[in-house]
C-alpha cells in the first residue's frame, strides 16, 4: 500500500511539463530580484562591492539611513524580495492547483489553476497565520528553555504546518471543495490518520530539498563565472521545485487511498 503511494507520487511528478509554466515565472522573478547586479555598462554590485571594502561603514549606513548608494540598494532590494516572494506565493497558489487537477484527472492545467486559486489564496493566508503562531510558540520556548530549543520547536511546528497546506490542497482538488477552513480540517484529520506514512513521506522530502541545498553550498564554492553561477542557480531553483510538487504529489496519492 505504501509503495503505491509512494509509486503514484514519482509517477505524478514525473510529468515534467506540468513543472516548466511555474518554474518560468520563477525565473521571470529571479530576474527581477537580481537586478542589483548590474550596472550601465558591466557587470557589478555596488552592495557586494562596498561590503568588501568597508563592512563597518556600510552597517552604518544602512542602521543611520544615510543616502548612500549600497544603503539604498539594500533598502530597495529587500523591499523587492518582500514583494516578489507575495507574488511566487500567488504564482504557486495559481499552478498547484492546476497541477493537482492533471494529476486527479478532474480538469486540466489552467481550469483548475482558474479553478482553485481564490481557495488555495485563502488557505495561503490561514496558514500564514498559523506560521505566525508557530514562530511565536518557538520564541516563547525559546526564552523559557533556551535557543536551541526553541529553534526546534519552531522548525517542527513550521514542517507541520507546511504540510497541512500540501495535504489541503490535495483534498480540494479530490473533494472538489473550495473552503480554506474545511479543507485544513480534512487535512489535519488525514495527517494524523496516516502519520506514520506522512512522516515518512515528509522527511524523505525534507532530505531531498537539504540535499539539493547542500550541492548548491558546494558547487558554489567549486564553480566560478557568471553563466556557469547562473545556470547553476536555475538547475538548484527547477530541482527545489521538482522536489516540492514532488511531495505535493504524495499528499496526493496518501489522500485518495484515505
Amino acid at each position: 500500500m505504501f509503495g503505491s503511494i509512494v509509486g503514484n507520487g514519482i509517477r505524478y511528478a514525473g510529468r515534467f511539463r506540468l513543472v516548466l509554466p511555474l518554474y518560468l515565472a520563477v525565473l521571470l522573478l529571479s530576474l527581477f530580484q537580481i537586478w542589483p547586479l548590474f550596472g550601465a555598462d558591466r557587470l557589478m554590485n555596488p552592495l557586494l562591492t562596498q561590503l568588501a571594502d568597508r563592512p563597518a561603514d556600510l552597517l552604518v549606513d544602512i542602521m543611520s539611513n544615510a543616502p548612500d548608494q549600497a544603503g539604498r540598494t539594500v533598502a530597495a532590494w529587500s523591499g523587492l524580495t518582500v514583494l516578489l516572494t507575495l507574488l511566487f506565493g500567488a504564482i504557486y497558489n495559481f499552478f498547484s492547483g492546476g497541477i493537482l487537477s492533471v494529476w486527479h484527472g478532474s480538469r486540466s492545467l489552467w481550469e483548475g489553476s482558474r479553478y482553485f486559486f481564490l481557495c488555495f489564496s485563502g488557505l495561503g493566508l490561514v496558514l500564514g497565520f498559523l506560521l505566525m503562531i508557530a514562530l511565536a510558540i518557538g520564541i516563547g520556548i525559546g526564552m523559557l528553555a533556551g535557543a536551541m530549543a526553541g529553534a526546534i520547536s519552531a522548525i517542527v511546528l513550521l514542517q507541520l504546518v507546511n504540510l497541512f497546506g500540501e495535504y489541503a490542497r490535495a483534498a480540494a482538488v479530490i473533494q472538489n471543495r473550495r473552503n480554506p477552513l474545511l479543507l485544513l480540517g480534512r487535512a489535519m484529520r488525514v495527517v494524523m490518520t496516516k502519520l506514520p506514512g506522512v512522516l515518512m513521506l515528509a522527511i524523505v522530502g525534507l532530505g531531498l530539498h537539504s540535499a539539493v541545498a547542500l550541492l548548491y553550498g558546494s558547487l558554489t564554492t567549486r564553480v566560478s563565472g557568471f553563466p556557469v553561477t547562473i545556470l547553476v542557480e536555475q538547475c538548484v531553483i527547477l530541482a527545489w521545485l521538482w522536489i516540492k510538487l514532488l511531495r505535493l504529489a504524495w499528499a496526493l496519492s496518501l489522500t485518495a487511498a484515505t
